[in-house]
């Protein structure tokens, strides 16, 4: 994964990366009725955010994904 321009985004407006789901903060239902909760396994590798927290910010949510 990189964040700077390469030739898969040389012709587009904007570039929002994306976290590593090891990197991502989660929930799943696995099977029905039953929930679970996924935690980052690791540290952000290069300057991201997870596409949740990025909607946030575009909607002026204050806070954290985290907190929210």
């Amino acid at each position: 994964m990189s964040c700077s321009l390469n030739e898969n985004s040389v012709g587009i407006n904007s570039n929002f990366p994306d976290s590593h789901y090891l990197e991502k903060l989660g929930d799943a239902e696995p099977v029905n009725g039953v929930f679970s909760l996924a935690q980052p396994l690791i540290e952000h590798i290069y300057n991201t955010r997870q596409a949740e927290e990025s909607l946030m910010k575009w909607c002026d949510i204050p806070g954290s994904y985290y907190d929210l």
